[in-house]
């Protein structure tokens, strides 16, 4: 019974490290948000294929949680000096060969506030 008790607590245990871990979420200072910068003139839509410095930017962002990239987008949208397109959003993941992790990225960016 002893042991039963000990296993189910340390379950328990993990269970809450896991969930504190995805719930805390970054100053947007350390969310790399100008990383996309080098998307500019293909996200604006003047270049048809995106750069590969423009790949590596975008795929800085995989690296972050949705949440994060989307929040801290939000709170500083000049910090990219030009206005995502989710269009080119779309076709940057493609182009790029990134995840879909980017896809629910550009999904959050373009959902509305409830």
């Amino acid at each position: 019974m002893a042991k039963r008790l000990l296993v189910n607590v340390l379950g328990l245990m993990v269970l809450l490290g896991l969930f504190s871990s995805v719930c805390e979420s970054l100053e947007c200072s350390q969310v790399p948000i100008d990383s996309i910068i080098p998307c500019g003139a293909f996200i604006a839509g003047s270049d048809n294929v995106p750069t590969r410095g423009c790949c590596s930017g975008a795929q800085v962002w995989e690296g972050y949680t949705a949440a994060d990239i989307c929040r801290c987008y939000k709170e500083s949208p000049d910090r990219t000096l030009f206005k995502l397109n989710r269009k080119q959003m779309n076709a940057l993941r493609i182009q790029c060969g990134l995840s879909t992790h980017f896809a629910h990225i550009v999904r959050c960016l373009f959902t509305p506030p409830i």
